[in-house]
């Protein structure tokens, strides 16, 4: 049997990411020094789940029908899409400079302080 890696990127909106999320939530006390930031990410990921851009995500049946494609290929992809969002950030990535694309990180993805 040959083990191979592979990379799924979820993108946003996915059940991985919200259950990620409110176990961040859930599990932090008024002590920890990311509870901020924890907050922030799953705020951040229920306007992913709600708001305008909810169209660009998917649930867990995207995620298993993407794992289930990784592990039948015949040549598997170091990397696989498994949302619109996904797909959309990946050709960014590959578009963009790295300093733009920083800056795209900064704005969309919440950031613990220094």
């Amino acid at each position: 049997m040959n083990v191979s890696k592979a990379l799924l990127i979820t993108g946003c909106s996915s059940a991985i990411g919200w259950a990620t999320a409110e176990r961040l939530v859930d599990g932090s006390d008024g002590e920890d020094p990311y509870a901020g930031f924890d907050e922030a990410v799953a705020r951040a990921t229920d306007n992913y789940e709600r708001g305008p851009i909810s169209g660009l995500g998917g649930g867990p049946e995207t995620v298993a029908e993407a794992i289930e494609h990784a592990v039948s290929a015949r040549n598997l992809s170091s990397r696989y899409g498994v949302t619109p969002s996904a797909h959309l950030f990946m050709r960014l990535r590959r578009l963009l400079p790295d300093r733009v694309w920083d800056a795209v990180l900064r704005t969309i993805c919440p950031q613990p302080r220094r």
